[in-house]
């Protein structure tokens, strides 16, 4: 709908439970709301895919 899409690890932070589901929510937050939440995952966790 507005041309953005994103990669994450998902064998990382979405594929399995465990603690990193805090690290999973915080991604998605930074995804999803980009100005309401800096959590630094950006460029680690998750990256902008450039179309």
């Amino acid at each position: 709908k507005n041309n953005r899409v994103y990669i994450a690890d998902g064998n990382q932070y979405f594929n399995r439970p465990g603690p990193r589901i805090v690290d999973s929510l915080e991604i998605l937050a930074e995804i999803i709301h980009p100005k309401q939440f800096i959590f630094g995952n950006e460029g680690n966790g998750w990256v902008k895919f450039a179309l």
